[in-house]
């Protein structure tokens, strides 16, 4: 396992790509700990800014593909659903007409159950390498 100074940023990214997909093709999440973990091209913190910087790329380029994000599986150990900086986001994208109309937890289990299906009835287009 390499150090991350030494390491391609993409190899690392296309892991945990690949490691979100499989977990919803079976429905399930991983906590942040667990999937830094689960990454073998290197050791990155699950804390460590740059983990947070491949989360939002995955969802970004799953985004533009027009995919549901693989972010959304990526969960806080305490509390089964993403951090803060995902409902930042989502809040963001959310209709901008009616701040006052987020619901949190209705968004995530929606985008939740979008993305195990999506990747239950989708190959992998390999667009992550």
């Amino acid at each position: 396992m390499g150090k991350a100074a030494d390491v391609d940023w993409a190899l690392i990214r296309a892991e945990m790509r690949q490691l979100l997909i499989g977990l919803a093709r079976m429905g399930k999440t991983i906590c942040y700990s667990d999937l830094a973990i689960q990454i073998r091209t290197a050791y990155i913190h699950h804390r460590a800014p740059m983990f947070s910087r491949l989360l939002i790329q995955i969802s970004d380029e799953d985004e533009q593909a027009g995919r549901p994000s693989l972010a959304t599986l990526v969960v806080n150990k305490a509390t089964g659903r993403p951090g803060g900086g995902y409902f930042k986001h989502a809040a963001r994208a959310h209709d901008a007409n009616k701040p006052g109309d987020f619901d949190p937890e209705a968004y995530w289990q929606a985008r939740f159950d979008e993305i195990c299906d999506y990747w239950q009835t989708h190959e992998d287009e390999g667009q992550s390498a």
